[in-house]
């Protein structure tokens, strides 16, 4: 009902109370007087009206239910919105694009070294494809498993580990007795390295306001340095340490170029890793919070990017700064976010649970991480009504690009 029409049913009721004792009550709405009725008959209208009040407040509560979680969402948006685009974005921005170099480069590496390979191992035109093939093979499965992994467990988890799986794979390939087993470390590199691209996107998106998101952009900038940066390198160290193009030479001796190359890039990609997980902390995404329904973690990883970014200036004349200095209540009392009672029934049956075993619940990760269907569960709302043309034409953009950088790269 409208809050008119409220109004007009409480001054009814006080009508009727204040005329019980005469029998007349005379009802009056929003423009002007109505009718003239007994104390006691419009006493029983209104407990008729308050009773279909009430019969229809579970309707009312269930439309707030459902759009609860989009309310959540602007919710979100605004208080990030408010922190805006400061220090901690421009190093989230910087460390999310180390991931991208590193997809690049490694890219440009295997392009780089195949022709030493093929030297070395003396495989024949019609197979060296399977090097290229595999690194490739690679790439896809780390985005197909690694974006799933993300939206499950976190952001934090794919973020740690992908470079630390690729320089992993990178130095096992660099000591390859032969073929097949440089395939094989090629394609494990390729499913760490595949995974940077999609989730360091997501964490850096999750971390900005709506008006800077086309900053990510500035990510395809450090993709292609990542090619530059291999092309460098392999200037340096490949000619110097290879077979030259004609004539005979010991491969086992003089042709190691491919593998100094290989070493070189697994160390850079050793310094990604130590940049990204010991020199800046970064915390886990409030949208992928917000999803867990844990909102007191998402005031609380607010707050702190808000104080790492330091001093905020207002948008506007109604807002006040950031305070500078330690965190505190009154610097940022625009955060707070009241809790519901789920979330504290929530926070007090997962104080209130035994934690399992190290193994126990390393095997339920393992479970719920080859749950297919779960997966596939998280796709469906990309297909709802109002997202499903543009889902199906980003998706087809994205992969039109793709294809058509890898067939001329």
């Amino acid at each position: 009902m409208l809050a008119s029409e409220y109004t007009e049913e409480a001054r009814i009721v006080a009508d009727d109370m204040a005329g019980e004792s005469s029998g007349v009550v005379k009802r009056t709405g929003a423009h002007g007087p109505i009718a003239e009725h007994s104390g006691e008959r419009n006493v029983a209208k209104a407990a008729d009206r308050e009773s279909e009040d009430t019969n229809e407040t579970p309707h009312l509560d269930n439309a707030a239910d459902s759009d609860m979680e989009s309310d959540e969402e602007l919710e979100l948006n605004r208080m990030i919105s408010n922190i805006g685009f400061g220090r901690y974005q421009r190093r989230v921005l910087a460390l999310c694009g180390l991931g991208w170099t590193a997809d690049n480069a490694w890219m440009q590496c295997t392009a780089c070294i195949l022709p030493r390979v093929q030297r070395h191992y003396g495989v024949s035109n019609s197979k060296i494809g399977l090097m290229s093939s595999s690194m490739f093979l690679g790439l896809m499965c780390g985005a197909l498993v690694w974006g799933p992994v993300s939206d499950r467990f976190g952001r934090l988890i794919p973020y740690k580990w992908t470079l630390v799986v690729s320089a992993t794979f990178g130095l096992l390939a660099s000591a390859s007795p032969s073929f097949p087993f440089l395939c094989v470390c090629l394609f494990g590199l390729g499913s760490g390295v595949g995974g940077n691209m999609p989730v360091d996107g997501a964490i850096f998106l999750e971390f900005i306001p709506r008006e800077k998101r086309h900053l990510l952009t500035m990510l395809s900038v450090f993709f292609s340095v990542g090619s530059v940066v291999t092309s460098a390198v392999a200037l340096a160290l490949l000619p110097p340490f290879s077979c030259p193009d004609a004539g005979t030479c010991d491969v086992s001796t003089q042709n190691n170029g491919w593998r100094y190359l290989l070493v070189t890039m697994s160390l850079l990609t050793i310094v990604m890793v130590v940049l990204r997980n010991g020199w800046f902390r970064l915390y886990e995404t409030p949208k992928f919070l917000l999803q867990n329904k844990r909102r007191a973690d998402v005031v609380m990883v607010l707050k702190k990017v808000a104080t790492f970014n330091g001093k905020k200036q207002a948008r506007d004349a109604q807002q006040s700064p950031i305070m500078d200095g330690a965190e505190s209540d009154e610097a940022h009392a625009w955060l707070e976010w009241p809790e519901t009672d789920a979330d504290c029934a929530s926070q007090r049956t997962d104080a209130g649970r035994v934690p399992h075993g190290w193994m126990r619940s390393a095997m339920r990760r393992v479970h719920e991480a080859a749950n297919i269907k779960s997966h596939v569960k998280l796709l469906r709302p990309l297909f709802a009504p109002g997202l499903r043309r543009t889902t199906i034409l980003v998706w087809a953009i994205w992969g039109i690009v793709a294809m058509g950088f890898t067939m001329f790269n």
